[in-house]
């Protein structure tokens, strides 16, 4: 609907005729919607008219009371259309309204109202609002478990998305601990190539690997991606998504040269089916620079980290996760190339976000206080390198414990600084 149309209705037409007609136009747009090519960049045109009719539903609709309940289903219908083509501050918008007025028409408790409570959180998950997420679904799951029971679909689905939430948080132990339980009672109840027992298997091994139990991770992954390509099909988002994760943990267990063909085919089809700036596109962008990097190939990999960190900013924030990994990352890559200044100069930002963001405990932001330890150090700031490393080895041990590959990586870059610095005090003495 032409943006002049828009004006002339609220030019000509009152409350009530306005809601009546965005209602009429709203039917028009889901429409449009189903009827669109399956092309990004023919959907992405479609947003702005789908917000400007939100805007005249939810502005003249709820002035005169005439939103029903099928204007808001399809009002949640179109938070669906606007995750798929990663339009997540759009999303979020409605998904807010979605949840309001099914509050207002339906009450607090209708099965309806906890659906949309827990997309919201899903919503805020994404958008990195980790803390409002996770309280919001620690209410769906008490709600979902005392009214539909421990073992129904939906109560199910909020344990797999709250554990995601409880992961980007950092709490891997009580994550895996929810993702084992899921996928228990998903295999028993729907099959082992149920489309939601695949998607609880994919967390839980991407789970795994961060835990460091890399080849139960790769072995699970494995099974996952063959049984998603026969029940999804090869260029299915959720299939695209486990070659990712697949070939993450490829570049973690040293397998670069498959975990880049990997990278780069998944990167190829994510561009062509979810376009240049849907969010899964710039994930697999992300992954694939670390993996040139490790390869030793920096100046492809630093060409598309500055491309994955203009889109983070563009479609996340500033201060979204996928922006901070994207910074990190290049940091990390003009340190290896040398450019230990503005390595350093955009790691302390990097780091000064984390504990913003996620708080001082969290593993992301231990991480990147190793990072920038490793930076300062190779500049010759040794006594900070040391008092960082020191703080980090401390609070990983306290997640990780003394065992874990994490914990020993940063016993070993603390050593290294330790023996350097004491040479160095050496050498001075003799001066």
């Amino acid at each position: 609907m032409h943006k002049l149309v828009h004006a002339w209705g609220f030019d000509r037409l009152e409350g009530p005729e306005q809601a009546s007609f965005g209602v009429i136009v709203l039917e028009l747009v889901t429409r449009a919607i189903a009827g669109c090519s399956n092309r990004p960049d023919d959907k992405l045109r479609l947003v702005p008219h789908v917000m400007a009719n939100f805007d005249t539903v939810a502005q003249s609709g709820y002035e005169s009371d005439q939103v029903g309940k099928n204007n808001i289903d399809d009002i949640e219908w179109l938070t669906r259309f606007l995750y798929e083509i990663g339009s997540l501050r759009e999303e979020r918008i409605l998904g807010e309204f979605v949840l309001s007025e099914r509050k207002r028409l339906l009450g607090e408790e209708h099965i309806a109202t906890i659906r949309a409570m827990n997309n919201l959180a899903i919503m805020l998950g994404r958008q990195g609002n980790l803390s409002e997420a996770a309280q919001m679904q620690s209410e769906v799951l008490k709600k979902r478990r005392r009214i539909l029971g421990e073992e129904h679909p939906d109560t199910l689905n909020t344990i797999n998305s709250f554990a995601t939430i409880l992961a980007d948080q950092g709490h891997l132990s009580m994550t895996a601990q929810m993702q084992r339980e899921a996928l228990e009672k998903r295999r028993r109840i729907l099959g082992e190539e149920h489309p939601d027992t695949l998607n609880t298997m994919n967390n839980f091994a991407v789970t795994l690997a961060h835990q460091g139990h890399l080849s139960k991770a790769a072995q699970m992954q494995r099974e996952v991606l063959e049984k998603r390509r026969r029940v999804l099909g090869e260029e299915h988002p959720g299939t695209l998504d486990t070659m990712n994760n697949f070939a993450i943990t490829l570049t973690t267990q040293g397998h670069l040269s498959k975990a880049a063909q990997i990278q780069r085919e998944v990167y190829e089809k994510s561009r062509r089916i979810l376009g240049e700036e849907h969010p899964d596109t710039i994930h697999v962008m992300a992954s694939l620079a670390i993996s040139l990097e490790v390869q030793g190939r920096l100046l492809d990999a630093a060409q598309i980290g500055r491309k994955v960190l203009e889109k983070s900013r563009r479609v996340y924030g500033e201060e979204h996760r996928v922006t901070i990994d994207a910074m990190s990352s290049l940091a990390l890559t003009l340190a290896e190339q040398g450019y230990l200044s503005d390595a350093a100069q955009i790691g302390r930002e990097v780091l000064e976000k984390c504990r913003r963001v996620y708080g001082e405990e969290h593993p992301d932001t231990i991480e990147e206080m190793i990072n920038y330890a490793l930076m300062v150090g190779s500049q010759g700031h040794l006594t900070e390198a040391i008092s960082l490393l020191e703080i980090a080895l401390m609070k990983m041990r306290e997640i990780c414990g003394d065992e874990h590959p994490r914990v020993k990586r940063i016993m070993g870059h603390l050593a290294w600084f330790v023996d350097r610095s004491s040479r160095e005090g050496l050498a001075n003495a003799e001066k």
